[in-house]
């Protein structure tokens, strides 16, 4: 009863990290039960743990370690981006890898293509990675690149080849399947005095006046340079004379 006892008392603590581990329990009663002399076994228990939950990234933030939304529009050129993922990632020689992310700036056509780490669509162009570090307690992993990003759109990728240290692959488009790769879009545009001022994703920031409901519109399928990543306001004329305009103000 004593040795039942103490069995119930027996707690195991992992480290955060843990996947897998083994504990050999002894016992021995020291020849305290009588005739026959001591009496002594043990056995071993195997406890791992089935992380069947693929990595994500759940946020980007830029060299000033502000978050990075999809579609936000930087005033100042970065020189570092930040990734954060959902969980510790490993191994170190991956996560740790610039070739296990790619940054793509546009290039002449004004627009970014590559859909994928490995060959680069378009005349898209590959923005160096200087170095990495990753930071455990975080689970982040800072970008240092070789320049300050260029005016325009650009695009941040974290490779499949990422994997959490179950081994499980990166679930890039969080749809808790993993084997894809993590894909942001935003601009960079430095001299720019309006707030989103190329309505990459909505009309935020603006204010519509019109005579009519409807006659304002943003667009995400029509952009003046044909780009995937923005968007257009359109006017309509719904009404025989009406009146109506966008407008922000400027500081």
């Amino acid at each position: 009863a004593e040795l039942n006892s103490a069995l119930d008392a027996l707690t195991f603590e992992s480290s955060t990290t843990f996947q897998a581990d083994s504990i050999l329990i002894s016992i021995d009663d020291q020849g305290s039960t009588g005739d026959g002399g001591a009496l002594s076994a043990s056995a071993t228990i195997e406890i791992s743990v089935d992380d069947g939950a693929p990595p994500q990234v759940v946020s980007v933030r830029d060299g000033n370690g502000f978050d990075l939304p999809v579609c936000d529009s930087l005033p100042t050129a970065p020189t570092s981006l930040a990734l954060e993922f959902s969980e510790p990632m490993g191994p170190s020689g991956v996560t740790g890898d610039p070739n296990s992310y790619l940054v793509v700036a546009a290039g002449p056509d004004g627009r970014v293509d590559t859909q994928a780490c490995g060959v680069l669509q378009g005349d898209d162009v590959p923005w160096p990675i200087d170095a990495t570090s990753h930071a455990d307690p975080s689970n982040t992993t800072t970008l240092n690149l070789a320049d300050p990003l260029p005016s325009g759109m650009i695009r941040i990728l974290a490779c499949t080849v990422l994997e959490d240290l179950a081994g499980n692959a990166l679930d890039g488009d969080g749809d808790g399947v993993p084997g894809d790769p993590f894909i942001q879009p935003f601009r960079v545009d430095v001299g720019n005095r309006f707030a989103n001022g190329h309505f990459d994703c909505d009309a935020f920031g603006w204010t519509v006046d019109e005579d009519t409901a409807g006659s304002v519109n943003w667009d995400g399928l029509t952009d003046a340079d044909d780009s995937p990543d923005s968007g257009a306001v359109e006017f309509r004329q719904l009404g025989s004379d009406t009146q109506y305009r966008i407008g922000q103000c400027v500081e």
